[in-house]
């Protein structure tokens, strides 16, 4: 079976309590990123926080409603696996 990628470097999730949020759900957001343009801070219900993308949120001040549903799940890869 052929494979789609080959991982080279190791990475490990810096946020292993993924946030998510529905769209139409009322999230809070905070600062944007400034090496990654296009991502904000965001705050939901439960009170974890993680970065979203900016495109999917409405914006408003401090708060924003989500335009779509979102996850964001980060997986921990180990060099030399073949993902597919």
């Amino acid at each position: 079976m052929p494979y789609a990628a080959l991982v080279i470097s190791a990475h490990r999730t810096e946020y292993p309590q993924p946030i998510r949020f529905k769209a139409g759900e009322k999230v809070s957001t905070g600062k944007r990123d400034e090496e990654y343009p296009g991502w904000i801070w965001t705050t939901v219900a439960s009170g974890r926080s993680a970065w979203a993308p900016e495109e999917f949120l409405d914006v408003s001040g401090t708060a924003a409603i989500a335009r779509v549903d979102y996850e964001s799940t980060e997986l921990d890869t180990t060099a030399g696996e073949r993902c597919g």
